[in-house]
């Protein structure tokens, strides 16, 4: 499955197993989280998150858009190797901008006890330590 996920009409599933970060007015949401803007260009902010993903133990990057701003992976569980799917995109906000379309999902079960949130939650941490390291 390496296609790429059109974020902007990404939807929670409506179940307790995803978890959709995207930009203040972008796409057609619900969103469960607004996503930060970061003060770099979309090109700058989605190679931060390859090089995140990259650092994620268990994560794989399976696809990447031609433009390069979006990004495809895939991310097993520990004990029982269950694939999760990982969707982002930087999305332009303005000179010099860029926010996150960021949707985790598992592929499998009802219940991902929260791993997905957590999932967003450490990936926009992790981002802004590299971006932090990558600055001048």
């Amino acid at each position: 499955m390496d296609d790429l996920t059109d974020l902007s009409t990404a939807r929670p599933t409506g179940q307790p197993n995803c978890h959709l970060i995207l930009p203040r007015g972008w796409g057609t949401g619900p969103a469960h989280q607004d996503s930060p803007v970061f003060p770099v260009e979309a090109p700058v902010l989605a190679s931060a998150v390859a090089a995140c993903l990259a650092k994620t133990p268990r994560t794989e990057i399976v696809a990447r858009a031609p433009d390069g701003l979006q990004i495809e992976a895939e991310e097993r569980s520990r004990l029982f190797r269950f694939v999760d799917r990982i969707s982002v995109r930087a999305v332009p906000q303005g000179t010099g901008r860029s926010a996150l379309a960021f949707f985790s999902r598992s592929r499998i079960g009802y219940w991902d006890l929260g791993v997905n949130r957590k999932r967003g939650a450490r990936l926009l941490a992790a981002l802004e330590s590299e971006l932090t390291t990558a600055r001048p």
